[in-house]
């Protein structure tokens, strides 16, 4: 369903957002970095980067894996003004 709702929503904020199309992939890694659950590092010259692979679904409990899912969708649906019940329903009806 988590991957179902991205690949609905990408298109949706792409159309709100400036630059490239977002993908599903993309919209994950942002909420991950948003949720905090990625290492970053920062080089001495100030640039910062982000191992988005450092923390994945199978290393979570199931309780932090469904409150990190609840989170993403109360998220996606702030950003889009899209009920999290639509946002979920439309992807069990397809």
């Amino acid at each position: 369903l988590y991957w179902a709702v991205l690949a609905s929503v990408a298109p949706i904020l792409s159309d709100m957002c400036e630059g490239d199309a977002l993908t599903s992939s993309m919209l994950h890694r942002v909420l991950k970095r948003r949720k905090g659950l990625v290492r970053k590092t920062t080089m001495p010259s100030g640039e910062v980067f982000y191992d988005d692979d450092s923390i994945s679904f199978y290393m979570m409990t199931e309780d932090q894996r469904s409150d990190y899912i609840n989170w993403a969708f109360d998220t996606l649906s702030k950003w889009t003004k899209i009920p999290v019940a639509d946002l979920t329903d439309a992807r069990n009806s397809a």
